[in-house]
């Protein structure tokens, strides 16, 4: 792909300089069509030799999993916080442990938490686990 790009590079200085040192008069219009005929076919060239081996084998399966992951893991610590916040604790930081099944479900092992009072953490464990049925461990 550099090659073709500084092909057409090249092609395009020297079309414009033999362009501005085109005679004025009769000869005029014979050169710019010959500069025309030159540009239109060295771009051809250019374009016809030019190697485009792209690879487009993407590893969708692959993205699509973290894309599952990610959305679930946002959306449960979303939750999570909400309900922490409502009971008048403040998370600094909350993590999931999970692990995706063999049958392409997301499981979630445990909730790894940080508060702003670390005294606060027992109560905030408890109300995880009777609202959400996930085990709240200290970061």
């Amino acid at each position: 792909m550099k090659g073709i790009i500084l092909s057409i590079t090249v092609i395009c200085v020297i079309s414009a300089a033999l362009f501005f040192l085109c005679p004025k008069g009769k000869m005029e219009k014979v050169m710019k069509y010959a500069l025309g005929i030159f540009f239109i076919s060295s771009l051809i060239v250019a374009v016809l030799s030019a190697d485009f081996n792209v690879d487009f084998n993407l590893d969708t399966e692959g993205n699509i999993e973290q894309t599952e992951t990610k959305i679930a893991d946002s959306t449960v610590t979303v939750a999570i916080s909400q309900i922490l916040l409502k009971n008048h604790i403040r998370p600094i930081k909350i993590e999931l442990d999970t692990d995706k099944t063999k049958d392409g479900s997301i499981s979630i092992k445990r909730v790894l938490l940080t508060l702003e009072k670390d005294e606060q953490f027992d109560l905030a464990s408890k109300i995880i686990k009777e609202e959400t049925g996930i085990t709240a461990v200290e970061q």
